[in-house]
């Protein structure tokens, strides 16, 4: 599994003329007898019900150019400057060249094995039932070409600032190429085939549990957030929606 992140994403999407003015606002004053100020931002707000879908139509764009990158034959694909990040702390023993084919038939190999690379609003997630370093890189090239031909980095820009891909979640090993990795807020393990929920959060529930348990008693907003948090971890059981009725 990899998972790479767009950083600040909503602000990097240009709000369409004349729609600038759904998000516009009264900017505070410390001087009342000032005139009034009013900003019309020129960039994506949250908080717009539009906001999402006009968001996700750009991003999923990113993900339909890195799955057409990635049909194309391994090795063929423009070197990327990030690519590295993705490829460094490999778990030892996880980089394996494929043995089974030619290695001139690496992709009849790409063809045949289990892959999937899709996007949730900001979050590309690839997944790769493949350990040779060759592919691997292939589909890191994919994916990171992929995202800037929608999110261009400042180098085509002219702005500053960091890539539109988050470098700080890359350093802290999201992208990695790794056999067990949060997503979305699962721990996915691809050797032992499980989800489960990192520790934290299971203990953000049962310290909402514990309370409600022994005072027999809960509040409606505190009701309702415990509800929330229970449905999401009911997807990690099998039949766990049933527990709720």
């Amino acid at each position: 599994f990899c998972k790479l992140d767009i950083k600040e994403s909503f602000w990097r999407m240009v709000v369409p003329a004349n729609e600038e003015y759904n998000f516009a606002y009264v900017l505070p004053q410390l001087d009342p007898t000032q005139p009034i100020q009013i900003v019309v931002p020129a960039s994506l707000q949250m908080g717009w019900k539009h906001s999402p879908p006009f968001f996700c139509a750009a991003s999923e764009t990113g993900r339909d150019v890195a799955e057409q990158l990635a049909s194309e034959p391994v090795g063929t694909l423009p070197v990327h400057p990030l690519e590295e990040m993705m490829m460094r702390d490999v778990e030892p023993g996880l980089l394996q060249p494929v043995a089974t084919w030619p290695d001139n038939d690496l992709d009849t190999y790409r063809q045949a094995m289990t892959k999937l690379l899709e996007v949730y609003v900001d979050d590309y997630i690839a997944l790769l039932q493949c350990s040779d370093p060759s592919i691997l890189r292939h589909y890191s090239r994919a994916l990171l070409h992929g995202i800037h031909s929608v999110f261009p980095p400042t180098s085509v820009t002219g702005h500053h600032g960091g890539d539109p891909i988050s470098e700080k979640k890359l350093l802290d090993g999201d992208g990695v190429w790794a056999v067990r990795k949060e997503i979305l807020g699962w721990i996915f393990d691809g050797v032992q085939r499980t989800i489960e929920l990192p520790e934290g959060k299971m203990e953000k529930i049962l310290d909402m549990i514990r309370p409600a348990i022994r005072n027999l008693r809960i509040s409606r907003s505190d009701f309702r957030s415990l509800m929330g948090k229970l449905e999401h971890a009911t997807l990690g059981i099998p039949a766990g929606r049933t527990l709720l009725s």
